[in-house]
């Protein structure tokens, strides 16, 4: 009879949280309006930081909000060099010398097909069993900038998590080279680390701008003729021509993108054969959005033949919808694609190696390539 009138108690207990729970939500009046065109009018509300994410990235979240980046700010006939010089300034390198900090790994220059390349290596020293495995890294950076910072933000921690070689290359920028310049650096690079290591010792990721071109990678491999590697990162980023929901909401709570204007709803047209983009990206001048070497997801036949896939991503990132959506296109295509979304977290979180959240998300990508490169040897 005691054991019961605990049970009683507990059920009682839990069941007044769910209905204070409810109460609670009843209570929370916002004033929303549909239009005829299903656009939702939603009047202005209190969205409070989540309470899935770590205390850690709640405080990251609070201070990036006191400084925010001056690039968004700057007017349109600002030089490119100084652009990327206050990118390093305020955002890349102050993030590369946390990740210093934070793992050891060597990192030498050396020259790939022709491009310029740095190669991260663990102190620790490579593991046995990726004595000969490399991973490509395409830095994120707008299509822009990141050369040699941002590079070392995304490949400083999983050179040292996975203890493996990773090889980022300085593919070709806008606004000085445009689209497909990037694709042809790193095919060129693949090609020659081809002629060291088979393809299913082979993986590529990238983040952000990084993340598109390692889609679009995949689609111009499959033009030249070049074998798959074993797999891929496409992280806060996706392969679509459109944006879904998280470019409207993003930018409203707070991402670090807020600067960038929220895309319109009916950007690009079907029959659009052209990007408008800003002069930030402007590495897509005259590009076909509808090309799937450029948005590999216009066509299923593209996507039906990538690699297995690692989708990572913020509930916050002006990403998050496209890479749910890749995500989907791939398994209905029959690829092995796995989409993990952080709550509360904002565009390239992983960058930050204080967040738990970062070590989670490079643990992951450690054992997915991993448990790819098993199953590809395999084969």
């Amino acid at each position: 009879m005691k054991d019961r009138a605990k049970s009683l108690r507990r059920f009682v207990s839990r069941s007044s949280l769910c209905a204070l729970a409810l109460v609670s939500l009843s209570s929370v009046a916002i004033a929303v309006s549909i239009d005829s065109e299903g656009t939702t009018h939603v009047a202005g509300f209190d969205m409070p930081f989540s309470d899935l994410a770590s205390s850690a990235a709640q405080a990251s979240f609070i201070d990036w909000q006191k400084r925010p980046l001056a690039l968004f700010n700057l007017p349109p006939a600002t030089p490119i060099a100084e652009m990327r010089r206050l990118m390093d300034e305020q955002y890349f390198n102050p993030l590369a010398a946390k990740q210093r900090a934070a793992y050891r790994v060597n990192i030498e220059s050396t020259t790939i097909a022709g491009i310029e390349t740095q190669v991260f290596s663990p102190k620790d020293g490579i593991s046995k069993e990726n004595a000969h495995r490399i991973l490509i890294n395409i830095h994120g950076g707008a299509f822009m900038m990141g050369a040699r910072t941002e590079t070392q933000i995304e490949a400083i921690p999983l050179s040292a998590t996975m203890r493996i070689k990773i090889v980022s290359p300085d593919y070709r920028m806008g606004p000085e080279h445009h689209f497909p310049a990037a694709s042809e650096d790193i095919a060129a690079v693949y090609r020659e680390l081809l002629k060291s290591y088979k393809s299913s010792e082979i993986a590529i990721f990238g983040c952000s701008a990084g993340g598109v071109i390692t889609g679009e990678a995949m689609a111009w491999f499959q033009r030249m003729g070049l074998p798959n590697p074993s797999s891929i990162g496409i992280f806060c980023a996706h392969t679509q021509s459109r944006m879904g929901d998280s470019a409207y909401t993003a930018p409203r709570f707070g991402s670090v993108t807020s600067g960038i204007p929220p895309i319109p709803s009916k950007w690009p047209p079907p029959d659009s054969a052209h990007f408008d983009f800003p002069r930030g990206l402007s590495y897509f001048e005259g590009a076909n959005p509808n090309d799937p070497l450029v948005c590999p997801s216009a066509s299923q036949a593209v996507m039906s033949k990538f690699p297995p896939t690692l989708l990572i991503v913020g509930s916050r990132d002006v990403m998050a919808s496209g890479a749910s959506r890749t995500q989907i296109e791939l398994a209905k295509a029959g690829v092995d694609a796995q989409l993990y979304s952080w709550d509360g977290m904002d565009h390239n979180f992983m960058a930050d190696p204080d967040l738990p959240e970062s070590k989670e998300a490079y643990q992951l990508m450690s054992r997915f390539f991993k448990e790819h490169f098993e199953k590809a040897r395999a084969r």
